[in-house]
């Protein structure tokens, strides 16, 4: 632990190691196989980067995201930390020349991903590498009863067979205690060393707040506060549509989900992370490895699917540990959504093994295929020829993967093409009637010469930074051109690269795999009880997660909305005077309004609606037609 100390100051510049990050690696340096559990922002990835640095030899680092594989591998560059990594992207003479430097001794991190432990190759070279340590990040991937199980994680137990004697250090943020368990049995861990760090946050506040207009009412805690956020949405669509809302209403946002080429993820990410936008709307795609302290408040403008998802995205706030603060919107209408929506996710065996043979007939899979080939299917051709809705075909798809048929990830034709299909002299003509679209044409003719014979690739940001408009405005004009034929555009076709595991076998393996199908909808489902449980609760919201996650010990955390309604109730006329203090600012709220100042006091909800009745029976207040009018 001397030298592990030594490692950290040398390296990173800390003192010392938190108390579960030295107890995990003093585990680790002892040779012990060990689960560890460290919050959102606990530093699980110090936990095997030093220990890597202390041991002779090749610490293998299995990470899910390619991104964060990335991010960490340049971290450590940065901090004179040699380290690589070997994914799909990398080049065969690339990945020998990393294998060889592994070999020799001289590269004491490689971080792959779990599908190259399902590479016979990698696999047979295992054994000749001089490893001392095996880290799972993100081991709740393997579970089953995981909030984000991933079938290639079922072949890390694989190092065990080869590697019997090296010990596993498995890490995630997240775990109920049969997930616990499950990590350990999948991985074939020697003994059940399972070191965490209490899942209490006593610096963040959860607050579940009821909505009637859920986009004004994010607007307004927004401009409320001047350090950075998140906005957290289910689906992409939701994130766009937010993200156009919030930009017309001034606010310095950007955003962020799966279906962004890596370019524009980086570049959206870079906007947040270096200050130029404050707001980050997002998907739950922005999550793992998301490193910026100072955030002090997430917004939830959907349900989460779990608790463990909820836990992990709200925990992005307040990692330096001053105050902040997890707001999750909801009414009738989004509860509603969210159950319904979980209750469609269930798939049959029927269902299933249709979508599959219409996958292998639209692709022209033959039975004696090869593994390593992918196969491009454009996923709005799939939709149109098979009529299946977008949301069946991804719960379908997800299904397909989570029994272990196929592996997919999403790819796309990074080029926008346009040609313009007008003249100089139409577009000087144009000018009188839509000068919005005949300034742009100009635009093009003066950047893209030949634009007007062929279609050539042009950037968004480009032509936006010339013109002063967002890339919204500016997809939105392109749209409304190309309807009324004055362009022609080729956008990236948003398609599925798709690996087929068994094909010869696939009915046997969808039966074997049925019993998993139902129980992984059952786990599901429960897990969504288990979050409309934490949004109806009346007791400690901060308990309420604890014991979610076998936690059976904690005090009230005095910060939730809950317990700042049981520790600071206030009496009737403290209420009441409240009330009649907002008519220093004006004479009249409209219902909406009024709700949002309620809102944000730090009172009773129930209790001022209680007032607002009593003030207007005893006529200093009225109500007419959606207004509050203070009386004389």
């Amino acid at each position: 632990m001397q030298s592990a100390l030594q490692v950290l100051k040398q390296h990173w510049g800390y003192p010392r190691f938190r108390d579960s990050q030295e107890q995990i690696i003093q585990s680790v340096l002892e040779g012990k196989d060990t689960i560890g559990l460290l919050p959102t922002g606990g530093g699980k990835s110090i936990c095997y980067q030093v220990p890597a640095l202390v041991l002779q030899g090749l610490t293998l680092v299995i990470s899910p995201l390619l991104s964060l594989m990335r991010d960490q591998v340049e971290q450590l560059r940065a901090r004179q930390i040699y380290a690589e990594m070997i994914n799909s992207e990398i080049s065969k003479e690339e990945q020998n020349r990393i294998l060889n430097n592994c070999e020799l001794g001289k590269c004491p991190l490689l971080y792959i991903t779990p599908e190259r432990m399902t590479n016979e190759r990698f696999l047979q070279l295992l054994p000749s590498l001089p490893i001392s340590l095996i880290a799972v990040d993100e081991a709740h991937c393997i579970s089953q009863w995981g909030h984000d199980f991933r079938p290639a994680y079922l072949s890390i137990s694989k190092a065990r067979q080869l590697l019997p004697n090296i010990p596993i250090l498995a890490l995630t943020a997240s775990a109920t205690p049969n997930v616990i368990q499950d990590i350990s049995k999948q991985l074939k861990l020697n003994q059940e060393n399972v070191i965490r760090k209490s899942f209490v946050r006593d610096n963040l506040a959860y607050k579940v707040q009821h909505t009637l207009s859920p986009n004004e009412d994010i607007l307004a805690l927004i401009q409320k506060e001047v350090a950075p956020i998140i906005v957290y949405l289910r689906s992409r669509k939701g994130v766009e549509t937010m993200y156009k809302w919030l930009n017309k209403q001034a606010v310095e946002c950007t955003y962020y989900h799966a279906g962004l080429n890596p370019e524009l993820k980086h570049r959206h990410y870079s906007l947040w992370h270096t200050g130029a936008r404050q707001v980050m709307v997002a998907t739950s795609a922005f999550g793992m490895g998301i490193d910026k302290p100072n955030v002090r408040l997430v917004i939830h403008a959907d349900i989460p699917e779990s608790i463990e998802a909820y836990f992990q995205e709200v925990g992005r706030a307040g990692r330096d540990g001053n105050t902040a603060h997890g707001i999750l919107m909801y009414n009738e209408t989004i509860l509603q959504r969210f159950q319904d929506k979980i209750n469609h996710q269930k798939v049959s065996r029927k269902t299933l093994d249709l979508f599959y043979k219409k996958l292998l007939m639209f692709l022209d899979v033959p039975k004696e295929h090869f593994e390593n080939h992918q196969y491009k299917l454009h996923i709005a051709n799939f939709c149109d020829q098979k009529h299946i809705s977008l949301f069946d075909f991804y719960i379908n798809m997800d299904m397909l993967q989570r029994v272990g048929l196929i592996l997919y990830e999403e790819i796309s034709n990074p080029k926008h093409l346009i040609r313009v299909l007008l003249n100089y002299n139409q577009i000087l003509d144009l000018s009188n009637s839509n000068g919005k679209a005949s300034e742009l044409l100009k635009a093009f003719l003066r950047m893209y010469p030949g634009v007007t014979q062929e279609h050539v690739s042009f950037s968004y940001d480009l032509i936006g930074k010339q013109l002063g408009i967002s890339n919204t405005e500016l997809k939105e004009i392109l749209h409304k051109m190309q309807q009324q034929r004055l362009v022609s555009l080729k956008l990236p076709n948003e398609s599925l690269g798709i690996h087929f595991v068994i094909v010869d076998q696939y009915e046997k393996i969808i039966e074997l795999y049925h019993r998993r199908i139902q129980s992984n909808f059952l786990n599901q489902k429960q897990k969504a009880t288990s979050m409309v449980q934490l949004i109806q609760t009346k007791t400690c919201r901060s308990s309420k997660i604890l014991s979610y996650f076998g936690e059976k010990h904690h005090n009230d955390c005095k910060l939730c909305d809950n317990c700042i309604r049981k520790y600071q109730t206030k009496s009737k006329e403290d209420l009441r005077a409240y009330i009649m203090s907002l008519k220093e600012k004006a004479n009249s709220y409209s219902a909406i309004d009024m709700k949002k100042h309620l809102n944000t006091a730090e009172y009773d909800f129930e209790a001022l609606k209680t007032e607002l009745r009593y003030l207007i029976q005893h006529k200093f207040l009225s109500y007419t037609d959606g207004f509050f009018q203070f009386n004389d």
